[in-house]
């Protein structure tokens, strides 16, 4: 299991809490890449008063391929990477223009020391991120075997074919490299 997949209320070993600016008194990241929900009080629709626990916050893959959640304030909810909350509380408020940066280019890794904010031209430039983006380039044009929860498989010639079933390129990439376990119910490995 990874660190950001322990859903337990209790610190791991090393784990820091800080406040997300934005989100203070609702949500807080950790250094690891673990985002909680603060134990507090808010209004219903219907005027009574709910109690929320504190808890870890369970995370999504987005279709670009990476872990984000869907945080609520005043009766709004909006759908933020993890990378992005993770960076906002270690090392600061975005400047305009600028992108969160993996530095080891892994996507899933949202560790704070693994984050930092850049503008897109480093970003493109990222050593890390040019050797994987060959890799992976490579890794599309591989075929796939995809099975279903009935342990059907389909037999895909490259990650873009699958792509035009309604799959997602990365999230079948992590899953054949062991990152995830499904992707819409299947798993996928790579064809040998």
């Amino acid at each position: 299991m990874l660190p950001y997949q322990n859903l337990s209320t209790e610190d791991m070993p090393g784990e820091i809490w800080k406040d997300i600016p934005g989100w203070e008194g609702y949500y807080q990241a950790s250094n690891i890449g673990r985002i909680k929900s603060i134990a507090r009080t808010v209004p219903t629709v219907y005027g009574a008063i709910r109690v929320i626990k504190e808890h870890i916050m369970r995370s999504y893959l987005s279709q670009g391929g990476y872990p984000s959640m869907h945080l609520s304030k005043d009766k709004t909810v909006r759908g933020i990477a993890v990378h992005i909350l993770v960076c906002t509380a270690f090392h600061g408020l975005q400047k305009p223009g600028q992108e969160v940066d993996h530095i080891n280019a892994v996507r899933h890794d949202n560790r704070a020391e693994n984050l930092r904010w850049v503008y897109r031209n480093e970003n493109a430039r990222n050593p890390h991120a040019v050797a994987l983006k060959k890799e992976l380039y490579k890794r599309y044009s591989k075929p796939i075997i995809c099975t279903d929860k009935f342990g059907r498989e389909t037999y895909y010639k490259s990650l873009h074919a699958a792509e035009a079933d309604g799959f997602s390129r990365q999230a079948i990439a992590f899953c054949a490299r062991g990152l995830q376990e499904t992707h819409h119910g299947c798993s996928f490995r790579y064809a040998d």
